[in-house]
């Protein structure tokens, strides 16, 4: 940590930072101990580090156990990933026919862990309600070539490659060269929007040929989408003319995403006999009408401020009262979101 190297001091620190949760009890006594600034200055870097991948870094995770139940399990894998890990049903870890789980684990990436210990038990994480659930639907399956970068998983499915000749007058030929990738946000992470696009930086097959596309440059974004509980991306290729090769050995590129990373908790109690109320919510004025029973469903009626129309925190406020905002029972939990209908008018969208 006061090496005069610089490149030994940060190579230090990183060891620090991968210490994770556990290990800032030694570093905060090394900060205690520590003789030099220089040390102790590099030593307190860690510990921030360690507090903000907390929130937005890479969750590793540590298990020790032997014939464990899964409730047990996830119980331990929710507290190390800081998320909770719900079941679709509630009740699904009741059921006696999932096996028992020996484990030795030590500090790896929770999307090497998670997906492991849900094909041995024949569940997957699956998007839900802007969220993810463990469903039993036959054990996690990644279908495709896995990277996990910080606290992503990054998985190119496919790649596809088509040519279309046209009969009659000019006898044209379309070609369509490209890859299908998603990416997967560990579940303490919320993404709030997307870029939908890939920076295609280098693309290059076994035979040495570039596949990023000439006329578009290396840093051009191609399109995609986001859906909840991840990314589906598309990056197009350019198929080499002559001598292609039999497979892609390097494909590096970029995409960019909002996270959420602080959150501002607005309750309204006793929903159910709720009178008119009006709350500010970054600028715009959000009418909370009423809340009824429609059949086996509940319908809350609300209305947003025509403020700012089309601005960032407008439609950031809009997608956050159609992904998650939360209506939730006596006991805590909250109730499945069955979608949205909306009308707008000159004074606001009901």
């Amino acid at each position: 940590l006061s090496s005069g190297d610089w490149h030994e001091r940060r190579k230090a620190q990183e060891q620090l930072v991968a210490l994770g949760e556990a290990g800032k009890p030694f570093i905060e006594e090394l900060v205690r101990r520590a003789t030099g600034e220089e040390a102790r200055k590099n030593a307190q870097a860690a510990l921030v580090q360690i507090d903000q991948n907390k929130l937005l870094g890479p969750s590793y995770i540590t298990l020790h156990v032997k014939a464990a139940s899964p409730r047990e399990v996830f119980a331990e894998l929710s507290k190390q990933c800081f998320a909770p890990l719900s079941t679709m049903p509630e009740n699904l870890w009741d059921e006696d026919r999932f096996p028992r789980l020996t484990l030795d684990i030590d500090h790896k990436p929770f999307w090497e862990v998670a997906p492991r210990i849900c094909r041995q038990l024949g569940v997957d994480l699956r998007p839900y309600n802007n969220g993810v659930r463990i469903m039993r639907t036959g054990g996690m399956q990644v279908q495709g070539i896995e990277q996990i970068d910080g606290p992503f998983l990054v998985v190119a499915n496919q790649i596809n490659y088509s040519r279309t000749r046209t009969f009659g007058q000019g006898n044209g030929e379309q070609t369509q060269f490209g890859m299908n990738l998603s990416v997967y946000p560990e579940p303490k992470i919320t993404v709030l929007r997307s870029t939908g696009s890939v920076k295609l930086d280098e693309v290059i097959d076994d035979r040495g040929h570039s596949l990023v596309p000439p006329s578009a440059g290396p840093r051009t974004f191609w399109g995609g989408g986001y859906y909840s509980g991840g990314l589906s991306l598309y990056a197009p290729l350019e198929y080499p003319r002559k001598d292609p090769g039999a497979r892609i050995v390097r494909f590096k590129g970029t995409t960019s995403v909002l996270i959420q990373t602080k959150m501002q908790r607005m309750e309204i109690p006793d929903v159910m006999n709720l009178h008119e109320t009006i709350k500010m919510i970054n600028g715009v004025q959000v009418d909370f009408k009423e809340m009824k029973r429609n059949g086996d469903t509940y319908e809350l009626h609300l209305k947003v401020g025509q403020a700012n129309l089309g601005g960032p925190d407008w439609q950031q406020l809009m997608e956050g009262l159609q992904t998650r905002m939360q209506v939730v029972d006596a006991g805590g939990s909250p109730l499945d979101h069955r979608g949205m209908s909306s009308s707008g008018g000159n004074d606001g969208i009901d």
